[in-house]
């Protein structure tokens, strides 16, 4: 997500919300596809399965095909369900509110205790999740600002709730949770189709891709043929997009993977 870099010394204050985010993805793309015309593959992970649905919601001309890693399309609301994920994503709000208020070192030790008190093993979504790689630099409450602009739009009733995408869907999870951000109804909606669409679910957490990085990338690439078909265009001499751009180019796939570790390998 933009301002996730570890090296990001003035993110926005009060970050960006997910209209602002929305547009940010539509002029990236418009800066690698100058042909209107030319459909492109949205490769997204977690909050990024959000942005790309209303991506291809809104621009559905545009996308040949979407490839939803461990978030789908909405949830089945049972009370266990609805509080996992109220406890954790306003805990997370709150701490970017105090990074906000009192300064980054507060939100982020609020932010960390999280963490320490194992809340993600006990009440959060991923009770066997993988041991992640990051460095320190990366843990901040900033990471946290999604939440707190996306609760606030829901709360002041301007929600952006992504419809069903119509187009090409291949969506993979991981099994291992307490909560799944999808619902029944879009598995059945994509087994419906499975001549357009396919689902694949693997025995891990939230983080599948770094437990099977082989099959998540041979899914991918056997759902988007023309991955390895295509050299990368270096000849593009224009003015770079923002350092914010969330955008990986690979081959004639544009990625928007904007939270999986190791996403230029794929």
């Amino acid at each position: 997500m933009p301002d996730y870099q570890a090296n990001c010394i003035r993110p926005k204050p009060w970050g960006y919300s997910p209209q602002e985010l929305l547009l940010m993805l539509r002029e990236s793309i418009q800066y690698y596809v100058k042909d209107n015309k030319q459909k492109v593959n949205l490769i997204v992970h977690d909050w990024g399965s959000y942005m790309g649905q209303l991506y291809e919601n809104t621009y559905p001309e545009s996308v040949e095909r979407l490839v939803l890693l461990d978030v789908g399309h909405g949830i089945d609301e049972t009370i266990g369900t609805v509080f996992v994920i109220l406890f954790y994503q306003f805990y997370f709000a709150f701490s970017f509110i105090l990074s906000q208020i009192f300064g980054k070192t507060c939100g982020t030790i609020f932010f960390g205790l999280f963490f320490i008190l194992k809340l993600d093993k006990t009440i959060g979504t991923c009770p066997n999740e993988c041991k992640l790689q990051r460095p320190r630099l990366e843990i901040s409450a900033n990471l946290c600002y999604i939440y707190y602009t996306f609760w606030k739009m829901m709360l002041s009733g301007n929600a952006l709730t992504p419809l069903l995408p119509k187009s090409p869907v291949l969506f993979m999870y991981g099994k291992q949770k307490r909560v799944f951000f999808h619902s029944k109804k879009f598995i059945k909606y994509l087994n419906d189709s499975p001549a357009t669409n396919r689902v694949v679910a693997f025995d891990a957490g939230h983080w599948f891709q770094i437990v099977f990085p082989k099959d998540t990338a041979n899914e991918i690439k056997s759902f988007i043929p023309s991955i390895k078909q295509q050299p990368v265009d270096k000849t593009n001499t224009n003015e770079s997009p923002s350092p914010n751009s969330p955008v990986v180019a690979n081959n004639d796939i544009f990625n928007f993977i904007w939270q999986i570790p190791g996403a230029t390998e794929l």
